[in-house]
């Protein structure tokens, strides 16, 4: 194996090595958040780390996930041409769906009808996909002509959730992202320097092969609010350049997480350390002791992600370097 540009690409391997046999190293925005945020947990979580989660599961749909997929049969690009009377009912049966085995409170159906009134006339755009996984080779941040591997062969592969991609005309595209929460809205400023979404845009281009995205529309969302207060949607522009930029920003990153010497210390805050479900084996840690039997006890291997054909936005190519591009043009996704 030869290092080339921190990239390890395997050169002169004779007998009988085949790269398209070496797993993968995937990472997706949760756990670049949990590389910067806390190496311990980074560690401990990341999918190709040590790849742990409670042994209670993964917790239970909040009103803001079922609602995302709520939104994402009301912006489902087959029924977009539908009379929005006929989607309605389709939209809040997504709702419970999403939301069992709990139902969504009669607030959560009437918030819905509400952003259904008041998106309507805002609604100038078309949409071309709607909760789409995509996946992406990540480049080598130092070489233009490379993407990372690891020491073994394996593809470095960016995993990321895109909302919705719409068409407003122009042949220019936006990536919608829907943020659902409670308290008052972000400033326009943060929303502008807003990453996750950013390299969302990065992964769409860079698996699709198509350059067009000029914008990103945050679609936002306050669960706490009754009023016509609770939407706003602000549309921040990104260039060519910003999101060639983004996907350098996460080659850098990723170089670090491959650094074999990488540095597994803890960040703790009161922010980080509040939901983290890894404080029993950090504190075992912090004095000194074995975490080895609390991790066995505790916690299990994180099921592996499924892009499941038919569901809406499932994928039926590759997803990396060398995809089939989507073409739309003015007749409406053809």
């Amino acid at each position: 194996m030869t290092m080339v540009g921190f990239s390890t690409v395997p050169i002169g391997v004779s007998g009988s090595y085949d790269p398209t046999e070496v797993p993968p190293y995937r990472i997706d925005a949760h756990d670049r958040a949990l590389f910067k945020q806390c190496r311990r947990a980074w560690d401990l979580g990341a999918r190709a780390r040590r790849n742990r989660q409670p042994v209670a599961g993964a917790r239970p749909p909040t009103p803001g996930d079922a609602l995302a997929e709520a939104l994402a049969v009301y912006y489902f690009p087959g029924m977009w041409d539908w009379t929005r009377d006929v989607v309605q009912p389709l939209v809040h049966q997504a709702l419970d769906r999403a939301a069992a085995p709990a139902q969504p409170s009669p607030a959560v159906h009437r918030l819905l009808d509400r952003y259904a009134a008041w998106a309507r006339p805002r609604d100038t755009f078309v949409p071309i996909r709607v909760a789409a996984d995509v996946e992406a080779n990540v480049p080598d941040p130092l070489l233009s002509d490379r993407d990372l591997s690891t020491y073994e062969g394996g593809a470095v592969r960016y995993t990321a959730r895109v909302d919705a991609v719409v068409w407003g005309g122009d042949d220019r595209l936006s990536l919608v992202s829907h943020r659902i929460g409670t308290g008052p809205f972000p400033s326009h400023e943060l929303l502008a320097l807003e990453e996750p979404t950013l390299t969302a845009c990065w992964a769409w281009t860079h698996s699709m092969l198509d350059a067009r995205l000029s914008a990103i529309v945050f679609n936002e969302i306050r669960l706490d609010d009754e009023t016509e207060r609770a939407f706003r949607r602000t549309v921040v522009p990104v260039s060519p350049t910003e999101i060639v930029l983004a996907g350098r920003q996460l080659g850098a990153e990723v170089l670090d997480m491959l650094d074999a010497g990488v540095s597994l210390y803890p960040n703790p805050t009161e922010e980080g350390c509040g939901g983290c479900p890894f404080r029993p084996p950090c504190q075992a840690m912090r004095e000194g002791r074995d975490a080895g039997p609390i991790l066995a006890a505790g916690y299990r291997a994180r099921p592996e992600p499924e892009l499941e054909e038919g569901r809406l936005g499932g994928q039926s190519w590759s997803m990396s370097r060398g995809a089939r591009p989507m073409r739309f043009g003015t007749e409406r996704g053809t």
